[in-house]
């Protein structure tokens, strides 16, 4: 017989040295592919770069997914893995990018932490996101590490959207194990949620909702244990901290909180009330409460904000706004702007039979969670049937992608459906790798892999995804050498008191590079599309104190691929024809402008706003001699 302390010890299981090796010979190899496949793609040619992209993920989704699976039981292990699944998923948007900013989002909130570092306040002279100024949590992150430490503001945004990165993929494993009491379903439920469209590229980009989201997972993560156990005031005073601090960094996600709160304690009253008691229960009343507080909260803060929220969100909610896009999803006569499946796409014909597979595997998988939790004998709980309706969130967001102006918010909530599209995932994965038949282990694995590959390429548009040959009014493409060279002129020439008005895409590296102020209002549209300038362009000039315009000679040759020069809300009557080139050559035809600079494609005007204020009294409209059509034109 054996004496207790003679018994032999077993060893923790976990990776360990040799399966923490392979692992990052794996992953390696995936970031070679990776970067193959950027390199091939800047190059513009074929579209062998699909296949080796995700030939590349793929495969540092396999060596993460075992060495996953091995320790699945061990929480610590666990959350050391998905730790590394979390800084390799930056790898695609880092190698795609390199250290310097390229997502059109990016620039904005950059200005914002510039402005603030400059200044000490978020009140930013940033006209092109204003709403960004009011919510900026992520921007003072960011100062702050750049000021305690040798990061640039720039890396230091990046090493705040990679701790984001890892804690919403950890904090999602940590509430679907303990609502669950299963570490297994836990780590698949992260590992499926890094599949969601969002993941790769816009979660990974220096913006509000890249730390948003994981804030609001982990309130629900200290939710749930406050509607789990009693007497938890850290718990409590934890929830309440992260609400509190999501509250100042997204609006959006704030709300979206509180929606999923709500939810939560509904379905969980409605439980209680039909089940055996029909008394609502403790922990439902201790949701409910912290629905209560987040929602005070969250509200209290939009409302402080509450002018400048409006001024957002007015154009979207508009009842006209509305009822036209609610038209075109419905097709009615007339109403234009609708979207097809892959219409035009350059996506490889794999990527397309995944996109159309997505659905149906994803139904499926919810259909088949929904039949397992029936003939389970365990009980139905409100964060259960909340995982379910963000689930179905899902499938009813995809109409409203085929509508242009609700297809940004269709694709801005599969971030959130897919925390229940992952739960279901999981419960419906958990079972078939535990009996580890070879069958029902590469079922799964080829549903995962088809489904990560849809999710990106539904997602993420080619520009954004893959480096390529610079492209004129193209997000993500149209940065080149030639629009660095007009932002340093401006870093030369211009100042705070200064005011620019230009086009949505080289007006990024102009916001970064100078202090002064970058406009886009509406009205300003005409001095590029009207045919003649009136009194009313000296007006608007003088009203928005606008010093310089910069024109991208190209309108007057091609349509941009995002299709308009300014904003999505440009006058229709002028979206359909170029940009006649007279409308460009005629700033040197008047007394208030002239233009100052010139290079291949762009041209920059500098404004007299004395002598336009002098025009405008005088009704004329400062035609100089030897203009005589221009001035033939203005009569």
């Amino acid at each position: 017989m054996i004496a207790e302390s003679e018994a032999p010890q077993v060893a923790p299981v976990g990776p360990g040295r040799a399966s923490w090796g392979r692992l990052s010979a794996v992953l390696l190899v995936s970031t070679i592919l990776i970067a193959v496949s950027m390199a091939l793609a800047s190059r513009g040619e074929g579209s062998l770069h699909f296949a080796i992209f995700w030939l590349g993920v793929l495969l540092g989704f396999a060596g993460i997914a075992h060495c996953l699976l091995r320790v699945a039981e061990q929480p610590r292990d666990v959350v050391e893995v998905l730790t590394v699944l979390g800084v390799w998923g930056m790898i695609p948007r880092l190698l795609r990018t390199g250290l310097t900013p390229v997502f059109f989002d990016e620039f904005d909130h950059l200005r914002i932490a510039q402005d603030f570092t400059a200044t000490g306040h978020t009140s930013a002279l940033n006209h092109l996101f204003q709403i960004g100024s009011s919510f900026p949590g992520l921007e003072l992150l960011t100062a702050t590490t750049a000021f305690v430490s040798p990061l640039s503001l720039w890396h230091s945004g990046l090493a705040w959207v990679t701790v984001a990165h890892v804690l919403g993929i950890i904090g999602f494993y940590a509430l679907v194990s303990q609502h669950r009491s299963s570490c297994r379903q836990g780590a698949l439920a992260g590992l499926f949620y890094a599949c969601n469209p969002s993941w790769f590229y816009f979660h990974a980009q220096f913006s509000y909702e890249t730390l948003a989201l994981p804030l609001m997972i982990w309130a629900l993560v200290f939710a749930e244990r406050f509607h789990r156990e009693e007497k938890q005031r850290a718990t409590l005073g934890a929830f309440i901290v992260l609400c509190a601090a999501l509250s100042i960094v997204h609006h959006a996600t704030a709300a979206a909180l509180i929606g999923i709160l709500l939810l939560w304690t509904l379905a969980s009253a409605g439980v209680d009330l039909l089940g055996k008691t029909h008394r609502i229960k403790p922990s439902t009343y201790r949701i409910g409460t912290a629905c209560a507080l987040a929602g005070a909260l969250v509200i209290v803060r939009l409302l402080l904000v509450g002018p400048t929220l409006w001024h957002y969100w007015a154009p979207v909610l508009n009842v006209s706004t509305l009822t036209n896009a609610f038209g075109r999803l419905f097709g009615h006569a007339g109403a234009g702007g609708g979207r097809s499946v892959f219409s035009g796409t350059q996506l490889p014909w794999f990527e397309i039979a995944a996109g159309f597979l997505l659905v149906p595997l994803l139904m499926v998988i919810l259909g088949r969670s929904l039949l397992q939790r029936w003939r389970s004998s365990a009980a139905i709980d409100g964060l259960e049937i909340t995982f379910w309706l963000l689930s179905l969130a899902f499938f009813v967001s995809l109409p409203l992608d085929l509508v242009s102006s609700l297809s940004e918010a269709a694709h801005r909530s599969w971030g959130f459906s897919f925390l229940g599209l992952a739960a279901a995932a999981a419960s419906v994965a958990e079972p078939m790798l535990t009996q580890q038949r070879t069958w029902k282990v590469m079922t799964a694995g080829a549903v995962f892999a088809v489904i990560a590959v849809a999710g990106t390429s539904v997602g993420t548009s080619i520009n954004y995804q893959f480096p390529g040959p610079n492209e004129t009014g193209a997000d993500g493409r149209s940065l080149n050498n030639e629009t660095a060279l007009v932002a340093s002129w401006f870093s030369t020439h211009t100042t705070s008191r200064d005011r620019v008005f230009v086009d949505r895409f080289v007006s990024r590296q102009i916001l970064l590079a100078t202090k002064a102020d970058v406009v886009m209002p509406w009205q300003l549209w005409q001095l590029a599309y009207f045919p003649v300038l009136n009194d009313y362009t000296l007006r608007m000039i003088r009203t928005f104190k606008v010093n310089y315009f910069v024109f991208d000679r190209r309108m007057t040759t091609v349509f941009p691929p995002a299709g308009f020069w300014y904003s999505a809300s440009e006058p229709p009557e002028y979206l359909s024809t170029l940009v006649p080139a007279s409308n460009l050559d005629r700033f040197n035809c008047y007394d208030w402008a002239k233009v100052v600079a010139t290079t291949e494609h762009y041209e920059i005007v500098a404004v007299d706003r004395v002598q336009a204020a002098i025009d405008e009294r005088r009704k004329d409209i400062g035609v100089i001699p030897g203009c005589p059509e221009m001035l033939a034109a203005a009569k």
